[in-house]
Formats: C-alpha cells, sequence, structure tokens
C-alpha cells in the first residue's frame, strides 16, 4: 500500500524542479491520505488534498483507482472536504463524511451507478463512522 502511494506522489510531481520553492508554491502541493481497499482488493479509494490560492484553504475530495493503476479519477470534486470512506461489505457502496452540502454529513455512494445521496442532516458533525457487517451504516 505504501508503494502504491507512493507512486501517486511521484506521478504529479514528475517535473524536474528548476529554482527553488516559492511561498506561492505551496498551492500547487497535493498529496494522498487514508487509502481505503475495495472488500475484494480490485480498488482503492484515497483522500486527495489540494488548496485553493484564491480562498487560503485546503480542500480534500474522493479519488478512486485500479489496484492496476488503470481507471484513476475523481469520486468527489470541488471546493469542500470529502473524507473518511469506507466500503460496504459487499464493495456496491461507499459511505463517507462531506460538506458538500452545507455541513459536514454522512453520504452514500453507490458504486455501480455513480449516484449519492446524504443520509443524514445532523446538527453535530458525524464522525467515525461504520458500516454494520449485514451491510447497514
Amino acid at each position: 500500500m505504501k508503494h502504491f502511494l507512493f507512486s501517486i506522489l511521484i506521478a504529479a510531481g514528475t517535473a524536474e524542479a528548476t529554482q527553488p520553492l516559492r511561498p506561492m508554491d505551496i498551492f500547487d502541493l497535493e498529496y494522498a491520505s487514508d487509502a481505503q481497499i475495495s472488500p475484494k482488493g480490485e480498488q482503492v479509494v484515497y483522500v486527495r488534498h489540494f488548496s485553493d490560492v484564491m480562498t487560503d484553504r485546503r480542500y480534500q475530495n474522493l479519488w478512486i483507482i485500479n489496484v492496476d493503476g488503470s481507471n484513476h479519477h475523481p469520486l468527489s470534486s470541488g471546493k469542500h472536504n470529502a473524507n473518511s470512506a469506507i466500503w460496504s461489505p459487499d464493495g456496491t457502496r461507499l459511505a463517507y463524511l462531506s460538506n458538500e452540502t452545507g455541513s459536514r454529513q454522512i453520504h452514500v455512494r453507490w458504486m455501480a451507478s455513480g449516484d449519492s445521496t446524504a443520509i443524514t442532516n445532523l446538527e453535530t458533525p458525524p464522525r467515525n463512522i461504520a458500516w454494520a457487517p449485514d451491510g447497514r451504516l
């Protein structure tokens, strides 16, 4: 798994550095964290961290990649935070936390269709989500 994440970081920064790092370069840095392997071991979902120079803020989106390195693409995009992804026991759904609807809530994505929705509307932000063995949240 460490090799996989290292490969992503290397691929993102393949250009040779010809000049010293400048303060504005911090907005070009991206990194990956919280990799989650699908139950069948075929795909990996991870959190991709990036910065926005206009808002001076850091954001997180979910990305997915096949273990052979193919089909690498975002599951979420935009200036919000999506993280803490966890696969359902059968691998058909992905639960995660996101503030894309305004406040941090639990979202579920159906992997076959690509549809996702917020399934909570809580006043206190949820954390530490987990699937039950029978596939219920």
